[in-house]
């Protein structure tokens, strides 16, 4: 079982769980307005934290999903330097519902990939992907997106190569990751602070 197909499994169970404690606390707390108002902010409070600290990512995701790469690189660079300053905010997973990695750095490397692979500039998308994979040497999207980038230069052999090592690391573009993908693209128009459209090659 690959670390994604984990990461799936625990996501699942994890809104299972939240869904009943909020039926049971909603059940409890009938009648009690103010109480189930208290409740609705805790719940909240996670996303909002990780929104706040983690900003640039989610920007640099809707804009690249937007098609305003340049922008998007902007972002995606300023929070990796954020990260060199602050590295204690790459401990934040655990407030998000990340599937294909939980390392920020990894996502905004890939994000910066995604960027430079739609600008055309091949060689500088490589070494964001490659930076990617050192951060997280398990996350599957950066190797997707070499395969498209190796597809691009007519080197199938190597295209072929990172395909299987993404399907290998969990991602298979089924309807999960078609919702994964849908989620992380909601989550960065929302907390990037604009409208964008979904797009597979960014992550956060």
């Amino acid at each position: 079982m690959s670390r994604t197909t984990r990461y799936k499994l625990q996501y699942l169970v994890a809104l299972a769980v939240a869904l009943a404690l909020a039926g049971i606390a909603v059940w409890a707390l009938r009648g009690r307005p103010l109480a189930l108002l208290g409740l609705a902010v805790l719940l909240v409070i996670p996303g909002r934290v990780s929104g706040f600290l983690w900003r640039d990512l989610y920007r640099g995701r809707r804009l690249c999903d937007a098609g305003r790469f340049e922008a998007s690189l902007t972002a995606s660079r300023r929070f990796i330097s954020l990260l060199t300053e602050r590295p204690r905010l790459r401990r934040l997973w655990w407030l998000t519902w990340a599937i294909y990695t939980r390392d920020s750095k990894a996502m905004a490397y890939n994000n910066v990939g995604a960027a430079q692979l739609n600008l055309g500039r091949l060689t500088e998308a490589e070494s964001a992907f490659r930076e990617a994979l050192i951060a997280d040497s398990e996350y599957p999207m950066p190797h997707f997106n070499l395969g498209v980038l190796f597809t691009i230069r007519g080197e199938s052999l190597a295209a072929q190569q990172h395909a299987n090592a993404a399907m290998t690391l969990g991602y298979h573009r089924d309807a999960s990751d078609r919702i994964a993908n849908a989620a992380a693209a909601l989550t960065a128009r929302i907390e990037g602070r604009g409208p964008g459209l979904p797009a597979s090659h960014a992550d956060a």
